[in-house]
C-alpha cells in the first residue's frame, strides 16, 4: 500500500516541487526493499518519477530524489528487473537523468544519484540494453558522467559510480560499442578514471570501477582502440591499475579488473604496444598480478585475467620481452599459472588462458628460457596441459594452446 500510495501522491501532486521531491524519496526508500520495486512499477512508479522529473528541471531536490528513485526502482539484473530499466527507458528515464546532469553540474547529490540511475538503467547486454547504452549516449550521458567527474575530484561516491556509469554505457564490443567507447575517451573519460583512481587510492570500491571503466573505454584493436591504449597509458593508467592491486590484494574485484585492465591497455605488438608491456613491468604489474592468483586461488574470474596479463606483458621476443617472461617466472608465475589450471580444470578459459601464459613465459632458445622450461616440468605443467586437453576435447582454443604448451615442453 505504501509503494501504491507515494506514486499516487505524485501522479497527483506532480507540480508541486516539494511535494514531488517528498515523493521521489519516500519511494526510493520503499524500494530498496526488493519486494518493493515491482509493486512500484506496477503502480506506474517510473513513470510518475519521470514526469516529475520533467516538470521541475531546475529544483535540484526533484532531481536528486528522482534520480535515487530511479534507481532503486530499477535496480535488478532478472526478467523483472530488466523489464523495469526497459519500462524506464520507454518513459523517458534515461533522457531525464541525463538533463538533470546537464542542468545542475555543481549539486554533488544530483550528479551521484544521475551516475546510478545511469548503472541501474543501462545496465544489460542483450538487444535490449545495448540499444539503452546507446540511447544513454544520444542523450549526452556520457559527456555529463566525465563532466561530473571533472567537477567534482574529492566526492568518492560520484567518482564510484561515474566510473560504474562509464563501463555500463561503454559496454560493448559491436561497431556502436567502439563508437561509445571513442565518444567517452574523445570527453576525457580516460584521464578521468585514472584521476579518480589517484584521488581515492584507498577506496576499493573506486579502484575497482576505475579499473572497469578503463577496460571498456580502452578495448578495440583497431587503430583507434590502439590510440585509446596509448591515451591512458600516457594518462598513468598502468601505474594506476598496478597501485591499486597493490592497495587492495585481499579485493577480489579490484584484482580481476586490474588484470583486465592491464591486459586491454597492454594489448599490442606494435612498438608503442610493447613499450606499454615494459611500463607495466617496470610498474611492478608482474608481481601484482601473480599475488593476486596466490590471493584468490578459488577465484577463476581472478586466475582467468591474471593467466591473460601474464600472457599479454610477457610477450615480446626482444631484449625487454626476455626480460619481462624471466622476471615473471622469478616472481613464481609459472607455479602460479599450474596452481590455477588444477584448481579449475572444467572453466575452459582458464585453461585457454593458462596455457597461453605458459607457453609465453617459457618461450624463448637462451638458457634462462631452457631453464623456465625446466621449471614448468617441475610444477607439472605438462601434466596440467595434457589434463586441459582431455577435459576440452570439443574446444578449439584450449586444444591448440594446450597442445602447442606441450610440445613446446617436450
Amino acid at each position: 500500500m505504501a509503494v501504491a500510495a507515494a506514486a499516487a501522491t505524485l501522479r497527483v501532486h506532480v507540480s508541486v516541487s516539494r511535494v514531488a521531491v517528498a515523493a521521489c524519496m519516500h519511494l526510493a526508500n520503499l524500494c530498496i526493499e526488493v519486494q518493493n520495486r515491482q509493486l512500484a512499477a506496477g503502480a506506474d512508479a517510473v513513470e510518475a518519477i519521470v514526469a516529475a522529473m520533467q516538470a521541475h528541471p531546475q529544483v535540484a531536490g526533484v532531481q536528486q530524489q528522482g534520480c535515487a528513485a530511479l534507481a532503486n526502482v530499477c535496480c535488478g539484473t532478472d526478467a523483472a528487473g530488466l523489464a523495469r530499466k526497459q519500462r524506464a527507458t520507454e518513459a523517458g528515464a534515461i533522457e531525464a537523468v541525463a538533463a538533470a546532469l546537464q542542468a545542475h553540474p555543481q549539486v554533488a547529490e544530483v550528479q551521484q544519484q544521475g551516475c546510478v540511475a545511469l548503472v541501474n538503467v543501462c545496465s544489460g547486454m542483450d538487444g535490449a540494453g545495448l540499444a539503452r547504452k546507446q540511447r544513454a549516449a544520444g542523450a549526452g550521458a556520457i559527456e555529463a558522467v566525465v563532466a561530473a567527474m571533472q567537477a567534482h575530484p574529492q566526492v568518492a561516491g560520484l567518482q564510484e559510480h561515474g566510473c560504474g556509469a562509464l563501463t555500463n554505457v561503454c559496454c560493448g564490443t559491436h561497431a556502436a560499442g567502439f563508437a561509445r567507447n571513442q565518444r567517452a575517451a574523445d570527453a576525457g573519460a580516460i584521464e578521468a578514471a585514472v584521476a579518480a583512481m589517484r584521488a581515492h587510492p584507498q577506496v576499493a570500491r573506486v579502484q575497482q570501477q576505475g579499473c572497469a571503466a578503463l577496460v571498456n573505454v580502452c578495448s578495440g584493436m583497431d587503430g583507434a582502440g590502439l590510440a585509446r591504449k596509448q591515451r591512458a597509458a600516457e594518462a598513468g593508467a598502468i601505474e594506476a591499475v598496478v597501485a591499486a592491486m597493490q592497495a587492495h590484494p585481499q579485493v577480489a574485484g579490484v584484482q580481476q579488473q586490474g588484470c583486465v585492465a592491464l591486459v586491454n591497455v597492454c594489448s599490442g605488438m606494435d612498438g608503442a604496444g610493447l613499450a606499454r608491456k615494459q611500463r607495466a613491468a617496470a610498474a611492478g604489474a608482474i608481481e601484482a598480478v601473480v599475488a593476486a592468483m596466490q590471493a584468490h586461488p578459488q577465484m577463476a574470474g581472478v586466475q582467468e585475467d591474471g593467466c591473460g596479463a601474464l600472457a599479454n606483458v610477457c610477450s615480446g621476443d626482444d631484449a625487454a620481452g626476455r626480460a619481462r617472461r624471466q622476471r615473471a617466472a622469478d616472481a613464481g608465475a609459472i607455479e602460479a599459472v599450474v596452481a590455477a589450471m588444477r584448481a579449475h580444470p572444467q572453466v575452459e578459459d582458464v585453461q585457454k588462458m593458462g596455457c597461453w601464459a605458459l607457453r609465453n613465459v617459457c618461450y624463448g632458445n637462451d638458457a634462462a628460457a631452457r631453464a623456465r622450461r625446466q621449471r614448468a616440468v617441475t610444477a607439472h605443467a605438462p601434466e596440467a596441459a595434457t589434463a586441459a586437453l582431455q577435459a576440452h576435447p570439443e574446444n578449439a582454443a584450449v586444444q591448440g594452446q594446450g597442445q602447442q604448451l606441450r610440445d613446446l615442453l617436450v
